[in-house]
């Protein structure tokens, strides 16, 4: 075979009988790797579904690992520095799931980790009709014990790109996650004629990278400031380069590759894998990016020069090779509270007839930030006029909304201030207290509404009349002896089938932003905002707004979300149809954050509305017999 059919096949093209080319949405000969039970990353076809079957062995594992060095292929090399991690099926990122809308995914997953459970979120999947198959510990089942394996079950209903990771302590940024695609007919993409190729190669999955157990930063040393809770690198697919912390000299770790052939269009699905609280621009050398969808949800397309991504969100571009044939870098720019740390990862786009060797310098770590118009960069009240950057409050989804959702008035109304908190030194032996350790003596604690979350013994959805009901918390009922704050299972019981609006308000003490995820849902961003200066309680500031008028709300076909950041000292409004019962987890997608506590519990619907729990679930809960 030829050098340009070589090429042609890599890319995902094929050649006709008469030696044209064809383009195809997704590769036939797919280089991805699937489990070989597997063959569902395919063009979709109207009217053909599949069930797709897939093992996941979660275990220890190393990056650099003897026989590993900077040459080795069957070795994860990460960014060339040695630590243990976790990992499924030995990769990094975890195995990819690609399938079409309609299918039906079985995942069995084996914990061979010794001493440590697991569960596994597919984060974006609104799990209708299977909320047991969430994976969330305690809410939605018992974690898988080390030894044992679990079954999950679901059908891929809502298209999109997301992503599966664990959802137990900091087993994510440590290895446990991987891409998550449903792809659609082109006849029900909204924009399947913008674009010629979906190939799986053009999947981004970006992961925060510890040289080290992340756990080691919680709760933390007095020594550590916060950045020195920030990770030391950023990998792209698992791949990167660092300043090796033992020779102080650039690791020679291969960098990610993606391919492209001129005057081509093609969709790349990014995925912010992080869990901590650094944003990253990403931007791609003397092109536009075409933003289309986010979240799995498609807005009105609109041409940026870089998007902004913080933990758990998701963004699709449509990329056209449109400039000189050549090797052109993608950067990936930590910024905000993490821009002092000159961290960055760098990627390469190669153009087919390109050299491999960019023509271009890479940029360095302490070059600016990228400039330009850019998506999902907050400034102040992310005005309409803002030529510098785009919130969501000003995109248009291509999803019919819902006419209740635009009515005047929501169905339940709901204040919930999340907020970091200094914790007092004399709290610091309290028992089931959950803070972070900063430096300067500084404990801070993590709340909704001023309660700390804490976990129930066993799953509500499963086992809730074996949960002593003293457990249970929220606003308007809280423990006795509460005082500042509560450390209880903070739950919100919201009726079927109503409007529910959450104006969510920033409330740290200082102002820090927050990332919240929505399980089982995806809202409706009516509006984002900044509060007034001057006295009084963030919280009492967003009332006024509301009570005046003046709170931010958009009834113009407002975009769609599940993972939306709180800008630092403002608020959002984002409202969802409660028409998908269930217990539903609600968080800050930052893992010190949600670890110390800023989660809550939606129960929506009664126990009658919940769909069966599936015959021989696993149990759990506390052993307390008489003494």
């Amino acid at each position: 075979m030829s050098l340009p059919l070589i090429l042609c096949a890599l890319l995902g093209f094929v050649w006709s009988v008469d030696g044209a080319l064809v383009r195809s949405k997704i590769q036939a000969a797919s280089p991805i790797k699937p489990n070989v039970e597997s063959n569902c990353a395919r063009q979709c076809v109207d009217g053909e579904t599949k069930t797709c079957y897939y093992q996941f062995h979660i275990e220890h594992y190393t990056t650099m690992g003897w026989p590993c060095d900077y040459n080795s292929s069957n070795c994860i090399q990460a960014d060339g520095v040695e630590r243990s991690i976790n990992t499924v099926n030995r990769m990094m990122p975890g195995p990819k799931i690609e399938v079409c809308e309609g299918d039906t995914v079985v995942v069995d997953v084996h914990n061979e980790i010794v001493g440590q459970e697991v569960t596994i979120h597919w984060h974006g999947i609104w799990q209708t009709g299977t909320p047991h198959y969430d994976g969330v510990p305690f809410v939605t089942q018992c974690p898988i014990f080390s030894g044992n394996a679990f079954r999950y079950k679901w059908k891929a209903d809502n298209p999109g790109t997301h992503f599966w990771h664990s959802h137990t302590g900091f087993q994510k940024m440590d290895g446990i996650s991987g891409s998550l695609i449903i792809r659609q007919t082109s006849s029900r993409d909204h924009h399947s004629s913008a674009f010629n190729n979906d190939l799986s190669e053009h999947v981004i999955v970006l992961n925060d990278w510890h040289h080290y157990l992340t756990s080691e930063t919680f709760p933390g040393p007095m020594r550590a400031s916060l950045i020195g809770k920030l990770p030391n690198s950023l990998l792209i697919n698992g791949k990167g380069q660092t300043i090796h912390p033992d020779t102080g000299v650039m690791t020679q770790t291969p960098l990610e590759h993606f391919f492209v052939v001129p005057g081509e269009t093609y969709r790349f699905r990014f995925i912010n894998a992080m869990g901590s609280v650094c944003p990253v621009i990403l931007t791609i050398d003397q092109h536009k990016l075409i933003a289309i969808s986010s979240d799995g949800e498609d807005f009105d397309s609109i041409a940026v020069d870089g998007i902004q991504s913080w933990s758990a969100e998701r963004f699709d571009f449509i990329f056209t090779a449109n400039q000189p044939a050549a090797s052109y870098w993608v950067r990936f720019k930590a910024v905000g509270v993490c821009q002092s740390a000159n961290m960055q990862q760098l990627a390469l786009v190669h153009y087919s007839s390109a050299p491999s060797v960019p023509a271009a310098d890479p940029p360095s770590p302490e070059s600016p930030v990228p400039q330009g118009l850019i998506l999902n960069r907050y400034t102040k009240d992310c005005a309409e006029d803002d030529k510098d950057s785009i919130c969501f409050n000003r995109l248009k989804t291509k999803r019919e909304v819902d006419s209740d959702i635009l009515k005047a008035n929501a169905d339940v109304k709901l204040f919930l201030p999340l907020g970091s908190y200094d914790v007092p030194a004399t709290r610091v032996l309290k028992i089931d207290d959950k803070f972070n350790v900063f430096a300067k003596k500084k404990l801070k604690a993590n709340r909704i509404d001023n309660i700390q979350y804490k976990s129930a013994p066993s799953p509500l959805i499963s086992q809730y009349d074996d949960i002593n009901p003293s457990q249970f918390c929220n606003g308007t009922h809280k423990p006795e002896n509460c005082g500042n704050s509560c450390g209880c299972t903070h739950k919100i019981d919201l009726p079927l089938n109503s409007v529910i609006e959450l104006i969510l308000i920033e409330d740290s003490k200082p102002s820090f932003s927050h990332t919240i995820h929505l399980h089982g849902y995806a809202f409706n961003v009516m509006g984002i905002g900044s509060l007034p200066n001057g006295p009084g309680s963030h919280l009492d500031k967003a009332k006024w707004l509301d009570s005046n008028g003046l709170l931010q709300r958009k009834f113009d076909r407002p975009a769609f979300k599940d993972t939306l950041t709180l800008p630092v000292g403002g608020y959002v409004v984002v409202r969802f149809k409660s028409d998908n019962p269930g217990y539903w987890f609600f968080h800050c997608h930052f893992a010190h954050h949600v670890m110390t506590g800023m989660s809550l519990v939606f129960e929506v619907g009664s126990k009658e509305d919940m769909p069966r729990v599936p015959d021989h679930f696993p149990k759990c809960g506390n052993f307390l017999p008489p003494i």
